[in-house]
């Protein structure tokens, strides 16, 4: 019953204000894998500004989110361990990618368990 997502490739947006956008920034975060030198992502960088809307658009809805029953609240957070389960593997390449990590340790959440 999992969930079938595609690899994710749109690092050139920023989830800011309820919704997926450059942010406003004229600089650009570049992510390098730090074993090969090779570009991960380059992102526009988010100002003062979208991080004030943000925080505004937060603060606006968090009343809503506080009359949620707790059933529906621990659904919304049950799909989001869905898709980090079904990222799994996604995942961790990305976390060895950018850390310059081995499998072993990018895995270490999982032995915790």
């Amino acid at each position: 019953m999992g969930i079938n997502y595609e690899h994710y490739h749109a690092f050139h947006e920023l989830p800011l204000a309820g919704t997926w956008r450059r942010g406003r920034a004229s600089t650009l975060l570049s992510v390098s894998d730090p074993f090969n030198g090779n570009l991960l992502a380059s992102l526009t960088q988010a100002t003062l500004e979208d991080l004030n809307d943000a925080y505004l658009t937060a603060a606006a809805v968090q009343l809503d989110w506080a009359r949620k029953s707790p059933a529906f609240r621990a659904e919304v957070m049950l799909r989001a361990v869905q898709v980090f389960d079904t990222r799994r593997d996604e995942i961790i390449d990305w976390i060895i990618r950018e850390s310059g990590s081995t499998r072993i340790k990018a895995m270490v959440p999982e032995f915790i368990e």
